[in-house]
């Protein structure tokens, strides 16, 4: 399944990635810190890059990437912006683009192949899934795997009201969130489920790819059942999301 998922998603993960990398050594610049007050943050433009590289089985990739993640956050606000940390956040930030650049997408000419995992046929279906996580890579690896698992899944941007109103509609037996959203805060977004009519009822997991010391002191800090590492790959994190649902076989 993980090769499968890496050659279906890898030219959109390169693309975007060389984006990110692209943005984030620009938001270095000098001038940048007085105009930056509506860009992403480098260190979740790194984290982003890290989750999804997670997701599609690139763990040399992930690790930079949370590598530059940490470099960027040592630059945040005005006295970390020092020239020390500026040179060292850029310097992991181009060896993640060292690593991206060294991945090969297949050519636009090759054929696109059909290489999504084929749902099990005559498989019950287990339990309702809702993603909530800003890319759309993630959404669509995930998605994909678990509905080839025999579980409806669906996936929702980093939209608070429009999270809500899909928990309220699908009814999901579990709620998947990521840890770091430019657009919606994961602790007013549990919060708010926590406090709908049938939210107790709700196992909500803290999707994360930050490193697992972070991941467990912001689970702690919020009203979640769990954390589930990206970096568990793929077939790891449909096997957890499985044993946690109802009508799951051991």
């Amino acid at each position: 399944m993980l090769d499968e998922l890496r050659a279906e998603f890898l030219p959109e993960f390169v693309r975007g990635s060389r984006a990110r990398i692209r943005q984030a050594l620009a938001l270095l610049s000098p001038t940048a810190a007085a105009n930056s007050e509506n860009e992403m943050p480098i260190d979740e433009l790194m984290h982003t890059i890290a989750g999804e590289a997670a997701m599609i089985g690139l763990p040399e990739v992930a690790t930079a990437a949370r590598t530059a993640q940490q470099a960027a956050k040592r630059c945040q606000g005005p006295q970390g912006r020092t020239p020390l940390a500026l040179i060292g956040c850029a310097r992991a930030i181009r060896s993640l683009a060292l690593l991206v650049d060294g991945l090969k997408p297949a050519s636009p000419g090759e054929p696109e192949t059909n290489t999504g995992p084929n749902r099990r046929q005559g498989a019950p279906e287990t339990g309702r899934v809702l993603l909530v996580d800003d890319s759309p890579i993630n959404a669509a690896v995930l998605c994909g795997a678990l509905e080839a698992a025999a579980v409806q899944a669906i996936a929702v941007r980093d939209d608070l009201e429009h999270a809500l109103s899909q928990v309220a509609e699908f009814r999901p037996h579990i709620v998947l969130i990521d840890a770091i959203m430019p657009n919606l805060d994961p602790k007013t977004l549990c919060q708010r489920i926590r406090a709908m009519p049938a939210g107790a009822g709700i196992k909500l997991l803290l999707f994360t790819a930050l490193a697992a010391d972070e991941a467990q002191q912001q689970a702690q800090q919020l009203p979640v059942d769990g954390l589930l590492s990206k970096d568990g790959g793929i077939e790891g994190i449909v096997n957890s999301v499985r044993s946690l649902l109802p009508g799951a076989q051991s």
